[in-house]
Order: C-alpha cells, then structure tokens, then sequence
C-alpha cells in the first residue's frame, strides 16, 4: 500500500546538540551485525566528527567486530545515541544502527517535490526478523468482540532509547498518510511532524500515535519493556468498528 506524502524523513544529515543517551546494558554485547536504519543512507564522519568522509547506504551490514563504543554521546535530529568508532579512524551514530535487517523502504518520487513512502509494516517484519537475541519475541493477539474486533502485534527488543524511536519512526511513515488526511485533522499531523523530530526518553509514558478510518483505527506504539533491562515493545494495534 502506498501513502502519497510530502514530508522529508530525518536521517543523519540534522544537526546535533548534547544530550544522554541509554547505552546498551553492559551485560549485552552487540550482535554479530549491526545495520543501517537511515534513508538513503548514514552518514560516516572522521575521527573529530568535523567532516563527512563517505556514507552507508540504508540497510548495510556492519560486523560488529568494526565497531567499538567511544562515550561519546549526542542528540541527532531527537534521536539520543553514542558515536561508534568504526575501524578505529572513523565515527558513525549508533541510533541509526539496528541489530537486524530494519523494515524495508522505498521512496518513490512523483509530480514537483512529491514522493511516496512505502515499506514493511511491523506484522510483516516481525515474522520476518523475530528469534534472535535481540528481538526474542513476535506476537499476536486477535479481539473479536462478536462484530467489532482488533488485532495487535507486539514485538520485544533490546536497543538503545534512540535507536528504537528510530525504527519507530521508521514503521510511522509508513502506515499514516497525513497530506490525505482531511482539514479537521491538522492537529494530528501538526503532532505526526512532532513525533519526527523531537526526542522521547525512553522512560515514564509509552510513546504513541492514532489515527483513524471510516471503518476503524489504528495506533503505533514504543513503550518500556518492564520484564527486560533496555528492552521496548513496538506495537502496532487496529481495530473495527
């Protein structure tokens, strides 16, 4: 399904300002690869940061071996995370790494200015990428309330606060479609913008996003995973009525 939108989707290009990010729990390391979670591509800067020396395109793999941490910490278009030396000499933003291939996206251009996102929904890529250890578990759970029903799909991770909110973004863009929105709702998408751009702590009140259908609704969550330490659950929720 296509969603025809005229917003730029924020990738490692935006300034920085200082800011703490969560780093991964000590007792975890990394997975045997990490890959790019930026479209079209994540930026690779020098040792000091002052230049942009080369890029990755989106969803390159990365063998973690090449990657170490620095402490280095930093605020990227919202996104809180930690500069990764890479191969020792240069820097890439951890919050635009993730610990399995990321949903796959596609931006197709159309009239002046005008393209369309399109993309794999959480269902789709939960099956696809559940098991591991850093996503252990995909689930589904079904509501039939004898005529209005719903369906809710949860997967768990262990990630940093920003790299989660990055594939949350990531899975937003691709299921609203704010231009075809009709006028009443322009403070939905005044807020859909919001969700693009600022940061969220990781802590406290889950992170969402509704919108609805003539035939029902649908919300987009990021919320703490209580049972895991640096864990979240993405959610994807939709229901009839």
């Amino acid at each position: 399904m296509r969603f025809w939108l005229s917003i730029i989707f924020l990738t490692c290009g935006a300034g920085f300002a200082p800011a703490l990010a969560t780093p991964y729990p000590d007792s975890l390391s990394f997975p045997d690869s990490m890959h790019v979670a930026a479209f079209p591509h994540l930026n690779v800067r020098n040792a000091d940061r002052s230049l942009v020396v080369g890029n990755l395109p989106d969803r390159t793999a990365i063998v973690s071996t090449r990657l170490a941490r620095t402490g280095v910490r930093e605020t990227i278009g919202g996104l809180a995370g930690e500069w990764l030396a890479l191969d020792d000499t240069l820097r890439v933003f951890d919050a635009y790494l993730w610990m399995a291939d990321p949903p796959w996206l596609e931006r197709i251009e159309y009239g002046d200015s005008q393209f369309a996102w399109e993309g794999e929904p959480l269902q789709e890529y939960g099956r696809r990428v559940t098991g591991r250890r850093h996503i252990p578990v995909f689930r589904t759970i079904n509501e039939d309330y004898g005529g209005p029903g719903g369906d809710i799909y949860e997967l768990e991770v262990i990630a940093t606060t920003g790299a989660a909110l990055n594939l949350f973004r990531r899975l937003l863009i691709c299921a609203y479609d704010p231009v075809r929105m009709p006028s009443p709702y322009e403070d939905q998408r005044e807020r859909f913008q919001a969700v693009l751009r600022d940061n969220w702590d990781g802590k406290g009140e889950p992170l969402w996003f509704s919108w609805g259908t003539e035939g029902g609704g649908f919300t987009l969550s990021l919320r703490p995973n209580e049972a895991a330490h640096g864990g979240y659950i993405l959610s994807f929720s939709s229901g009839s009525c």
